[in-house]
């Protein structure tokens, strides 16, 4: 027996000792957080940065900032009144008089899974360089799990945009004041992006403009759909016979839709919830085109 039990005490012990080597020789992949400025002068220099990994925290102290590109799944997050008031040019976006466009945060594919917190984002004019801060955040193309919170944007014509695909975003707690200045503004936008969630934010306008709150939209891309976005206990403050506080459209439906187009904009825009959201402020609450996508999408509880 004592045999026995010598030769079960060393095979525990081997066992012990194999765990605790294992437990030893695996990697832990740990964050680190980085500052700007500090460690990098910029924010693009941050991303851009090898010794910047993918999970990684930039903080941005406080003072005025250039935006980035941002092409790495990193959390990016403003602090001490960090303010945005320029950033990448989006040259395919201009108003006819001035240059291109600028971006505070230009989200590509590769910087899904990102987060952009805690930032106050300027819009309009950029000194006198004839460029504006038009977008606050844009994504396109597939961009993915990203979550944008608590965050102060004022006189963006696009203050939130998730473009042509695009899914799982997290929109939230945010406070955007819709600029004045543009033809056609709105707070935030989704064209063919499903799977997102847009709740807690409130948003405004100082003056009447022309423009929405929400807006979601079906891509004019050949296979994006809009649905399983859930809009909730968010607050729209619009005010002027040509606003709208949430709009919901397919592009290119006629006046008065044949069942068949009714059909294929039910096909491509379903199962999309708005719900609880404040909308009692706003002169026009809701824009639904066509009628017939509240047959297929929860619109309810909402306080109008």
């Amino acid at each position: 027996m004592s045999r026995l039990r010598e030769k079960t005490t060393a095979t525990l012990l081997i066992a012990i000792f194999m765990m605790m080597t294992l437990a030893v020789v695996i990697p832990v992949s740990a964050q680190t957080t980085w500052t700007v400025p500090g460690n990098f002068a910029t924010i693009q220099e941050a991303i851009d940065s090898d010794d910047v990994q993918y999970g990684d925290t930039i903080l941005v102290g406080s003072g005025e900032w250039y935006g980035a590109t941002v092409e790495k799944d990193v959390e990016i997050r403003g602090e001490d009144r960090a303010v945005i008031v320029d950033g990448p040019a989006y040259p395919h976006y201009a108003r006819d008089e001035d240059g291109p466009a600028r971006i505070g945060f230009f989200i590509e594919p590769e910087g899904s899974g990102c987060t952009i917190e805690h930032f106050t984002f300027r819009g309009g004019p950029i000194g006198d360089t004839g460029n504006y801060l038009h977008f606050a955040v844009f994504g396109r193309y597939d961009v993915s799990d990203v979550t944008i919170k608590s965050n102060k944007i004022f006189n963006c014509i696009q203050c939130i945009s998730i473009v042509w695909g695009g899914s799982n975003w997290i929109i939230t707690h945010n406070v955007i004041e819709i600029a004045d200045y543009y033809t056609s503004s709105v707070g935030i936008f989704l064209t063919g992006s499903d799977g997102n969630i847009i709740s807690h934010n409130k948003i405004t306008a100082e003056a009447p403009i022309v423009g929405s709150g929400i807006l979601i939209s079906r891509s004019s891309i050949t296979g994006l759909t809009a649905c399983y976005n859930k809009i909730v206990s968010n607050k729209i403050t619009l005010i002027g016979p040509d606003v709208v506080a949430i709009k919901l459209t397919v592009p290119g439906i006629s006046e008065e839709p044949t069942p068949e187009e009714i059909a294929n904009a039910q096909s491509v825009f379903h199962d999309n919830t708005i719900q609880k959201n404040d909308l009692r402020e706003s002169t026009n609450p809701f824009s639904i085109t066509p009628p017939e996508l509240e047959e297929v999408n929860t619109i309810s509880k909402n306080h109008q």
